[in-house]
């Protein structure tokens, strides 16, 4: 992977986190609620050489120059070419985990928007709580990257995936959370939001300047 620089996004960036936490379920909804009352900053990591035209390209793929690799793409009997992604994942995980380091007993709530309360969830059981039907994760800095990294996995589809760093004045059980008014108690303690973008390669984030 090359290498990763922080970028400052303007009032498009701000359009893509508002969009993207609009209308989606109980997390976004509060998330949202303090994105647009509170200061804060939006930035993405990006390879060093993207352009600025993609660093607004939040929709698209191939801001990772090795996803417009077409040689890359491997042959699948009777069903064409299966082209490989590389993402971001790991870097948006390593980034989460180091903040959660930084602020005593930060927490991380995750949505996981695809399955419904009650379905397997195949292997996410130790983080995983319910709000009505809705699935979330609770991960903290002991959970370690690898966990965080599986997590933000499942809970990302190409459109949608919501990461939001709390800091809570103490350290929730998932049995707290499982309620709204537990999940919103939460949400109003967000100091950085993740939202998957670039059409799953990369995300952006927003950080909470007033606290």
């Amino acid at each position: 992977m090359a290498e990763l620089t922080r970028f400052a996004l303007d009032q498009r960036g701000e359009a893509c986190v508002r969009e993207h936490l609009t209308g989606v379920n109980t997390l976004c909804t509060e998330l949202l609620s303090v994105f647009e009352s509170a200061r804060g900053e939006v930035f993405t990591y990006a390879p060093t050489a993207v352009a600025g035209d993609w660093l607004y390209a939040f929709e698209t793929g191939g801001m990772i120059a090795a996803n417009r690799d077409l040689s890359r793409a491997i042959p699948v009997e009777g069903r064409g070419l299966l082209m490989p992604v590389e993402t971001l994942i790991e870097a948006r995980a390593e980034h989460i985990l180091q903040r959660l380091k930084e602020l005593p007993g930060g927490v991380c709530v995750i949505d996981d928007y695809n399955p419904r309360w009650g379905d397997p969830l195949h292997g996410g059981e130790a983080t995983a709580f319910g709000v009505g039907e809705e699935v979330y994760h609770l991960v903290t800095a002991a959970s370690g990257f690898d966990q965080i990294a599986d997590v933000l996995g499942w809970g990302d589809t190409i459109w949608h995936g919501a990461a939001a760093i709390c800091r809570p004045d103490h350290e929730p059980t998932r049995a707290e959370l499982s309620s709204p008014e537990g999940l919103r108690a939460l949400a109003r303690t967000a100091v950085e939001i993740s939202c998957t973008a670039y059409d799953r390669e990369g995300f952006v984030n927003w950080r909470r300047i007033d606290r």
